[in-house]
């Protein structure tokens, strides 16, 4: 039986989170995971048998099943199982000694800004896998006293979850780009509309192919036949740009820009915007009907404890600094617990919208 498993045989089935779509099965092999286990996470982090990875991610995850479980298995180390409760994950951080930290920006901000947060010792965690915007790389990095953050990398389910490591040595480049694709991995920027490659610096759809891509989606031929190019380039539908040394910038999602007025608005750089309001904890952008806007730019927002915020205070934030059609027309407040969350911790947009 052993003789007849081979590294290009598909041996898992991950599902894409569904943000914008009804989730697809994408199809992965033996190589294609172990690929990105050792050369993303165990070697850049150079991980032993002494770590100890703290995992809150579910095992049906790209991150929870490659960046943890399988690291931990290649490399020998301890794997702490919890859910993401900020309540239980901060106590178990100190009591564990944990040394690896991972999340998206949804579960930083949630255990940074928590009560307990400098009451616990989380001084163990030197390292930090960090799947989030450039602005959280100071916050992260002041809030997790001494920890070495490599990577705030970019990639999807389809790819292994990651296509740039962010590895890049440089800090400034580092902190506000995604860094160089992984080895043997080829990107391209495209125009979505026609297809046409183009030059550097010009913001367009992130296309990929590499030998840890996905085999296709499970029992969806023609899903796979129209997200798959000529060339065996994956069109990602993600939103970014290559400067002239190959380093990738991704911007978020095609299918996140809200068209209000006849301009296309990014919802991640107004929220990126808005997290600038010191008494901002928390926000999330969406674009709802509007009869005369089309879709109006809408802002959820959780303030810190203690303080307040007004629609008004938001929008003259806004005022002559950013284009008027960025500017949210409407701004919604909400408590902590009325986030529609994810299994992973992120927020589920759709539900939110």
């Amino acid at each position: 039986f052993l003789q007849q498993v081979r590294p290009d045989n598909i041996c898992n089935i991950l599902y894409t989170t569904g943000s914008t779509a009804f989730p697809k099965g994408a199809m992965h092999t033996h190589s294609s995971l172990l690929r990105i286990a050792a050369n993303f996470v165990v070697e850049p982090f150079e991980l032993t048998e002494k770590d100890r990875l703290l995992e809150y991610f579910p095992f049906h995850h790209i991150a929870g099943c490659v960046y943890y479980v399988l690291a931990a298995l290649l490399c020998g180390c301890s794997i702490i199982v919890t859910e993401f409760i900020p309540d239980i994950v901060l106590p178990l951080i100190e009591k564990e000694k944990a040394t690896l930290l991972g999340g998206f920006e949804t579960n930083f901000n949630r255990l940074i800004a928590h009560p307990s947060f400098k009451k616990c010792d989380t001084s163990s965690i030197k390292k930090v896998l960090l799947a989030a915007g450039p602005e959280w790389y100071d916050k992260t990095s002041e809030s997790f006293s001494g920890v070495e953050i490599k990577v705030h990398h970019y990639g999807f389910t389809e790819g292994t979850g990651v296509v740039v490591p962010a590895e890049e040595q440089d800090y400034a480049i580092r902190k506000n780009s995604n860094g160089k694709p992984l080895p043997a991995v080829e990107v391209k920027i495209v125009n979505p509309d026609t297809g046409e490659k183009l030059t550097p610096n010009v913001p367009g759809e992130i296309c990929v192919k590499g030998p840890q891509m996905f085999k296709g989606y499970y029992n969806m031929p023609q899903e796979t036949e129209k997200s798959v190019d000529s060339e065996g380039f994956f069109h990602s539908g993600d939103y970014g740009w290559m400067d002239r040394q190959g380093n990738i910038y991704y911007r978020g999602r095609y299918k996140m820009m809200i068209k209000t007025g006849g301009e296309n608005v990014s919802e991640k750089e107004v929220e990126n915007f808005l997290e600038g309001i010191p008494t901002v904890k928390a926000v999330q952008v969406v674009g709802v009907p509007d009869e005369r806007w089309m879709e109006a730019v809408t802002a959820i927002i959780e303030t810190k404890p203690g303080t307040s915020l007004t629609q008004e205070d938001v929008i003259n934030y806004c005022k002559g600094t950013i284009a008027g059609y960025k500017i949210p027309k409407y701004v919604l407040f909400v408590n902590e617990t009325d986030w529609p969350l994810k299994s992973t911790g992120k927020v589920d947009k759709r539900t939110l919208k």
